[in-house]
């Protein structure tokens, strides 16, 4: 199972660029799952992440914020969710802190990020789309362990 976290500053592009990833590792074949670390848990709000991450075609998609993860009531770690939605790919937004692979979306502010960088991009470009999601998905398919 493959697992990687995009971090990067609010309104930076995250879930923009998790929707694409979500697209392109689904259209492989891939079964992915899609994990929000935060406290937004609105599955059903038109517009919210854990909705758009969902309405791009995630076939799981939970929320978790440290304590909690939605549908299971406890904190398990994004390989054990992994597991039981038997996922082949675990794309989780946020993370900062968890020591994974991750992909950065860099705003203003310089990030500290825990774990291996596999990719950094301008939020401008995951914004305007100007970026290759093929390639990232690559590196993430490639980097599987």
């Amino acid at each position: 199972m493959i697992v990687v976290a995009v971090s990067g500053e609010s309104k930076s592009g995250k879930t923009t660029l998790i929707e694409e990833l979500i697209r392109e590792l689904s259209s492989r074949g891939l079964k992915v799952l899609a994990v929000k670390h935060g406290r937004d848990f609105e599955f059903d709000k038109k517009g919210k992440d854990s909705w758009r991450m969902w309405n791009a075609g995630a076939d799981t998609a939970m929320l978790s914020d440290g304590f909690t993860t939605i549908m299971l009531r406890e904190e398990l770690s994004l390989e054990e969710l992994g597991r039981i939605s038997k996922a082949d790919v675990v794309i989780a937004e946020g993370f900062k802190r968890a020591n994974i692979r991750k992909i950065v979306v860099k705003g203003k502010e310089n990030l500290k990020v825990s774990g291996e960088v596999i990719a950094v991009l301008k939020s401008e470009d995951v914004l305007s789309g100007n970026f290759d999601v093929r390639l990232l998905a690559d590196l993430i398919v490639e980097r599987k362990e």
